[in-house]
C-alpha cells in the first residue's frame, strides 16, 4: 500500500511540476522516479528507471537513477554495472562519479576520494562531494583533513545537517568526544530530530565515558540487550584513535541537466546503532538489509552482520579496507585478490558478525557482545574454527565510520 501511495504522490508531483491539467498517457519518467527515491521507495524508482533504460539505452538520467536505486537496495554489483553503463555515455558526469564513489567508500576509500575529487575539479562548490570526500578521508584515518572537508561543506550549504553530524562524530572518534557531544546535543534538541540523531549523540556520550547518559537516550528505541551491546561497542572504540564518522551520504540536489541525477535516500549514517531500520544503504542505508553477496572468486569470504556492530578489516600493516558500523543484514565481500590470512578482522560484537566462506557459514567468532581483534581472514582456518588470534597480536584498533 505504501508503494502505491508513494507512486501516486510522485505522479501528482510530476503533473504539478509540468503545470499540466490533463493526465499523461506516457509511462512515468525520471521526475517520478526521483520523487519515489525521495520518499523512500527505491523499488518503485528502480522499476521506472529500468523500464526507461530498456526503452532508451543511451538515457544517462535513467542509468544513473537505476544505479542509485540499486545502491539503496544494497544490490551493489548491479548498481556498479548501471553506473559504469552511465559512464560510457558521459565519462565525467557528476552523478556518475558520485554514485561510483559512494559504492567504493566501504571497500576502497582512496579510490572513492579520487572520484569525489574529480567532481570537485568540475564544481568546487559541490557540497555533497565535499561531504563525501570527508567520509573517504575519515575511513583512511585522515581525520583532520576530513574535518576540514566537513567544515567546507557547512560553509557552502549551512543547512546540510549531515555534514555537521559527520564532523561531530569524526571529532568524537579522534579524541574530542566532549566537543562532539556539545555539537550533537544542540542538533538533537531540534523537535524534528530523528531517532538516528539521538543515536549519534549516544555514541559521542559513550566515547566521552558517559555511558549512563548514552543508555538513557537509546532505551526509547532499543531493547535493553541492544542498548548494552551498542554502548559496549562505542566504548570499545580506542580513545584518541579514529576511524570514520557516521557515514552520511547526502543526496545531491536534483540536477537541472541529465548529468546529475539525485541519488538514493538521504542520510546514510553508519556510526550510530539504531534498531533495525529503514534508511540503510546506506539508511534503509541505515538499516536496509543488504542481500548477501554469495562468495565470489578467490577465497570467497563474506562478512554479514545480524545487528548493528562496528567492524574493521585491515591488512597486516594496519591499513583499513573496512572500518565502520554495519547494520543488521549488511554484508561486505572480502576482495577476491587478497591472500589468505593477510587481512585481519576486528568486531565489537563477535556473535553478531557472521563469516561465510564460499557462501557457507563458518563456526561463530564468539559469543554475543564479545569483542574480537585481529582475526585472520584465512578460508581454511575459518572453516575449521581456528580463528583465535595470538594474544600478542592484539592491539588497539581504530574504529569506523
Amino acid at each position: 500500500m505504501r508503494i502505491i501511495v508513494v507512486l501516486a504522490a510522485a505522479l501528482l508531483a510530476a503533473c504539478a511540476a509540468q503545470q499540466n491539467d490533463t493526465l499523461s498517457s506516457r509511462p512515468p519518467g525520471i521526475g517520478v522516479a526521483r520523487t519515489a527515491m525521495a520518499n523512500g521507495a527505491p523499488v518503485v524508482a528502480l522499476q521506472i528507471c529500468s523500464e526507461l533504460t530498456q526503452r532508451v539505452p543511451g538515457n544517462l538520467d535513467a542509468a544513473v537513477c537505476e544505479g542509485d536505486a540499486l545502491t539503496a537496495l544494497g544490490r551493489r554489483d548491479e548498481a556498479e554495472a548501471s553506473f559504469l553503463r552511465a559512464q560510457r555515455i558521459s565519462p565525467e558526469a557528476t552523478a556518475v562519479l558520485m554514485g561510483l564513489g559512494r559504492l567504493r567508500l566501504g571497500t576502497d576509500p582512496l579510490v572513492a576520494e579520487a572520484l569525489f575529487q574529480r567532481v570537485l575539479d568540475q564544481d568546487p562548490n559541490n557540497a555533497a562531494a565535499w561531504n563525501d570526500i570527508g567520509i573517504a578521508r575519515d575511513l583512511q584515518g585522515r581525520h583532520a583533513q576530513a574535518q576540514q572537508a566537513y567544515a567546507r561543506t557547512m560553509a557552502i550549504a549551512p543547512e546540510m545537517r549531515a555534514a555537521e553530524v559527520n564532523l561531530a562524530l569524526s571529532m568524537a572518534i579522534s579524541g574530542h568526544a566532549e566537543e562532539a557531544v556539545q555539537r550533537l546535543r544542540r542538533i538533537a534538541a531540534d523537535p524534528a530530530a530523528s531517532p538516528r540523531l539521538r543515536h549519534d549523540l549516544a555514541a559521542a556520550l559513550a566515547m566521552a565515558d558517559r555511558p549512563d547518559e548514552a543508555a538513557r537516550l537509546l532505551r526509547g528505541d532499543m531493547r535493553p540487550e541492544e542498548v548494552d551491546q551498542a554502548i559496549a561497542g562505542y566504548r570499545a572504540l580506542p580513545s584518541g584513535s579514529a576511524p570514520a564518522p557516521a557515514v552520511v551520504v547526502v543526496p545531491m540536489p536534483p540536477p537541472a541537466r541529465p548529468a546529475a541525477v539525485a541519488p538514493p535516500p538521504p542520510v546514510a549514517v553508519a556510526l550510530p546503532p539504531p534498531p533495525p531500520p529503514v534508511n540503510a544503504a546506506v539508511a534503509a542505508p541505515p538499516g536496509t538489509p543488504v542481500a548477501v553477496a554469495a562468495a565470489a572468486a578467490g577465497a570467497g569470504i563474506t562478512l554479514r552482520t545480524t545487528a548493528d556492530v562496528w567492524v574493521r578489516v585491515s591488512d597486516r600493516q594496519g591499513k583499513p579496507l573496512l572500518n565502520r558500523f554495519m547494520h543488521a543484514g549488511d554484508t561486505w565481500a572480502v576482495p577476491p585478490d587478497s591472500q589468505p590470512g593477510q587481512l585481519l578482522l576486528s568486531t565489537g560484537n563477535a556473535g553478531a558478525t557472521e563469516v561465510l566462506v564460499d557462501g557457507q557459514a563458518v563456526p561463530a567468532l564468539g559469543k554475543s557482545g564479545a569483542v574480537r581483534h585481529d582475526v585472520p581472514l584465512d578460508p581454511d582456518a575459518l572453516r575449521e574454527g581456528r580463528t583465535v588470534p595470538p594474544h600478542a597480536a592484539r592491539r588497539s584498533v581504530p574504529p569506523p565510520p
